[in-house]
């Protein structure tokens, strides 16, 4: 079985406005909308789970219901961080009877424009590796700044990505990984495969589309 784990739990500050960016129109429809139905129509994806702000969780039960999302099967709430809102969710999948060989896609809901054949290639990618994240190519020159003030070295180019979302991870593997953290006192990670690799696992790359960008500000809303 394969789920899909949407990120909404955020306030989403930096782009202005009272309401949360996961809830603000994108091209006549909540943003929530959009990343929600990239992943229902998906047949390959078996149920979502959604983590919401507490005070934006009728209004999200509305939009399912309008918007005939029938793959959102779970709601949890957010936590005072990224980390601990995957957890969260990651809880909830484990009480509803996940197994440790099902898979699980844990995807930012700021990233509405995620393609069908990102999913599909991380789920593809993840039944033979188990842990998968999306990323492409720097298209940047990128240097290190030590103090902030004056180049210190240059990085090679050919050898960095831009990560994005989905990372994809058999169960067992990021609810091993979110456990070992928390036990040992690692609360702010915003990185779900660093998790996993701070066990000593290997991470696979699928390589994802600029296309797939993430809305933080109101000028990526153009």
């Amino acid at each position: 079985m394969n789920y899909a784990v949407i990120l909404a739990g955020g306030k989403g500050l930096r782009i202005g406005g009272k309401t949360p960016k996961q809830f603000i129109d994108l091209n006549g429809e909540p943003m929530i909308v959009r990343t929600l139905r990239a992943f229902n129509d998906v047949e390959e994806i078996d149920g979502i789970c959604v983590v919401c702000l507490i005070d934006y969780l009728n209004l999200l039960n509305d939009l399912v219901k309008k918007y005939s999302l029938n793959k959102v099967k779970y709601v949890c709430f957010g936590g005072d961080s990224r980390q601990e809102s995957v957890r969260n969710s990651l809880i909830t999948l484990k009480n509803n009877g996940v197994k440790d060989d099902d898979i699980v896609l844990i995807h930012d809901c700021a990233r509405p424009f995620v393609s069908s054949q990102i999913i599909l290639d991380n789920i593809k990618e993840c039944k033979k590796s188990g842990a998968v994240v999306t990323a492409i190519r720097s298209t940047d020159s990128l240097l290190i700044s030590k103090k902030g003030g004056e180049v210190d070295s240059y990085l090679d180019r050919s050898t960095v990505y831009n990560c994005q979302t989905p990372q994809t991870f058999k169960f067992s593997i990021i609810y091993e990984a979110h456990k070992d953290a928390t036990d040992n006192k690692i609360f702010d990670s915003t990185d779900d495969a660093s998790l996993v690799i701070r066990m000593n696992k290997k991470v696979s790359i699928v390589l994802g589309d600029s296309s797939n960008k993430k809305i933080t500000y109101k000028e990526d809303l153009k």
